[in-house]
């Protein structure tokens, strides 16, 4: 066939197109209605899901209807589903229209459409291609009823339906043994379980699945099948197949007590040869167990105690062949200790200065002790004075009671001096101490000190180390405010500090200046636009339509011949071109599924394989155009 007589039925199509848009009125448009009715001793189903099927072209994809049609039909009838619909409106063509296409079941062939209006692209009883287009002008309001026709392939049986040549046996499956289980099939139809038996057509190959309920365990198949293994089954005549399911051994449980003890805190975790996972009450019997201890930040791990088989490290080994009991040992990892230094000035052998918690005890023969107490730790010191004596105040420490005070013990070393002063002789009174402050590093002091003065005899009582800056002083808010508030009449603004306030008031607005001299006059605007033209005139009438041409001849369908082998999921398909009017790289196929069509296209053998091979379960009917009668696929 030429490319020319190729383009022939679409050149007619597109004239016919544009004829049908020059003959519409130009008026509000409606869109019109589709309705399908179905005639004939085969089945077969008429659908518009995808509308035109034209891959690449420029109608492909559109026109399919609102809802699409899916009208289904069986001998003698009626037809069920979605008969009629609303043509698609297309705004680009300024079109409207439903893409109808037939799809027959096995058994059955498609004859033709009837009924289709002027301009559409149906072919006639006789004519055979499945797709109709009914392509009007948008907004033609119109109702247009089409009749397909679907005819038995051969001759019907006594029922009157039409035969698929498919012959089916039946698959039996029995269950024995002390267990429980299910057996599945793929493709589906068994469940036993509940369905254990089906049947399949000749020739399909069957693949059965065991699946023991818990406590239970497959053990073989029997019957068409043998072995514990894979089990298919080709069905060219009735088999039966036996599944064997034997209850699991008994195993003993035993329990695995995990305790922790010590100061410190860990966790412990669990490998019974998954890798480490949070510990299990019970393990069954021969489980080897290894517990791995982890301590917590500021602990430290201290051993195992119990019914280890093998400890090492963090790690203890055991063989669950009985109850077991283990404890993880965690110790408190000690802090390193700051020392806190106690200087009695004054008459050091006036008293006993001593603390809580315990470190310090210095007594009337001591004049500085040094103990270590925890970063960050609060110390309360307390004095005790020896007859004769008297104690005489704190320095460096926070005065809690008479004789008592508290330190924050801080790094390096914190230094507290107790004073303590001698009483006065009988009837007289003792001597008051002077005491002086000084700066500079004098007195063995850096950075000043204390001279405290008794009887003559100097003791120096040095300052610590400078403190650190202090935080900067709170920063003054600033808020302006309006009106006559605050004192002010013409507002002003509100200094908040440290929860106090301060207004500074506005002054006044000063008065109005004299008013400025009248301008001169200003230039003359420029002219208006132009007035609107006026109303076009009415069109005048339209000329009576054409005749229509006659439709062309329809060229010859191409032989194409197309062989489908499948083995297990994997379907190899094969096509030969008998003809010049069909090319194997553009083979025009449809998958049909239950009398229904699944898929359709217009693409190379190869790219069809690739369809084919990643189909859903179930059973299929791939029928190419170019090939007599139907291909059929089960995937399971």
């Amino acid at each position: 066939m030429s490319r020319r007589t190729e383009r022939l039925p679409r050149l007619i199509f597109l004239v016919t197109l544009v004829a049908t848009f020059l003959l519409l009125p130009g008026q509000a448009l409606a869109a019109g209605t589709v309705s399908v009715e179905i005639e004939g001793t085969g089945n077969g189903e008429i659908s518009s899901v995808g509308g035109v099927d034209e891959p690449g072209g420029f109608l492909d994809g559109r026109f399919p209807g609102n809802p699409p049609i899916e009208c289904a039909y069986a001998s003698p009838g009626p037809f069920t589903g979605v008969c009629e619909d609303q043509m698609t409106v297309d705004f680009e063509f300024e079109a409207e229209g439903v893409a109808l296409h037939a799809v027959a079941e096995p058994g059955s062939a498609f004859l033709g459409w009837s009924g289709a209006p002027p301009g559409s692209f149906c072919p006639p009883i006789g004519g055979k291609p499945t797709e109709c287009r009914i392509i009007q002008g948008e907004g033609s309001n119109s109702t247009v009823t089409i009749t397909a026709f679907f005819e038995c392939e051969e001759e019907p049986n006594e029922a009157g339906e039409c035969s698929s040549a498919v012959t089916e046996f039946p698959l039996s499956v029995t269950k024995s043994g002390t267990g429980t289980g299910t057996v599945t099939s793929s493709p589906v139809g068994i469940n036993c379980g509940a369905t254990c038996t089906a049947e399949f057509e000749e020739g399909e190959v069957l693949s059965l699945t065991q699946n023991p309920d818990p406590g239970s365990e497959f053990v073989e198949w029997t019957g068409a099948c043998t072995g514990s293994g894979t089990c298919e089954v080709t069905m060219s005549e009735a088999k039966s197949v036996d599944a064997k399911f034997d209850l699991e051994p008994v195993v003993d449980e035993f329990e695995l007590t995990i305790n922790q003890g010590g100061s410190g805190t860990g966790s412990v975790e669990c490998d019974a040869g998954s890798g480490p996972e949070a510990c299990a009450s019970t393990y069954s019997e021969g489980t080897v167990v290894t517990a791995i201890a982890a301590a917590d930040p500021g602990s430290e791990f201290g051993g195992w105690t119990g019914d280890c088989n093998l400890a090492s490290a963090n790690e203890c080994e055991l063989a669950m062949d009985a109850d077991k009991i283990i404890e993880a040992t965690f110790i408190e990892e000690e802090g390193e200790g700051v020392g806190l230094m106690v200087i009695k000035g004054g008459h050091p052998e006036g008293g006993t200065v001593t603390s809580s918690p315990t470190g310090i005890d210095c007594g009337p023969a001591c004049e500085v002790e040094t103990a270590e107490f925890n970063e960050g730790e609060t110390v309360t010191l307390s004095v005790t004075p020896v007859a004769g004596y008297a104690f005489g105040g704190w320095l460096g420490c926070k005065y809690v009671s008479p004789g008592v005070c508290q330190v924050t013990v801080t790094g390096p070393e914190t230094e507290v001096t107790a004073v303590f002063v001698k009483d006065g002789e009988a009837g007289q009174d003792g001597e008051a101490p002077t005491i002086t402050e000084f700066t500079g590093n004098q007195h063995g002091c850096t950075n000043g000190g204390i001279d405290v003065l008794i009887n003559g005899t100097h003791t120096y009582v040095c300052n610590g180390a400078n403190g650190s800056t202090g935080a900067n002083g709170e920063t003054p808010t600033i808020t302006p405010f309006s009106g006559n508030q605050h004192g002010c009449l013409n507002g002003g603004y509100d200094i908040a500090l440290g929860g106090n306030h301060s207004y500074v008031c506005n002054g006044q607005s000063g008065a109005q200046g004299p008013a400025g001299q009248t301008g001169a006059d200003g230039a003359q605007g420029p002219q208006g636009p132009a007035g609107q033209n006026g109303a076009v005139g009415a069109a005048g009438p339209q000329g009576a339509a054409g005749p229509q041409g006659p439709q062309g001849p329809q060229g010859p369908a191409g032989k194409v011949t197309c062989k489908v082998k499948q083995k297990g999921s994997k379907v190899k398909v094969t096509c030969t071109v008998k003809s010049t009017a069909t090319s194997s790289r553009h083979l025009s196929w449809r998958l049909m599924r239950g009398g229904h069509a699944v898929s359709h296209g217009r693409t190379s053998s190869q790219r069809l394989q690739h369809v084919v091979n990643h189909l859903r379960p179930g059973r299929y009917v791939l029928r190419i155009k170019g090939q007599e009668g139907g291909q059929r696929i089960v995937v399971g």
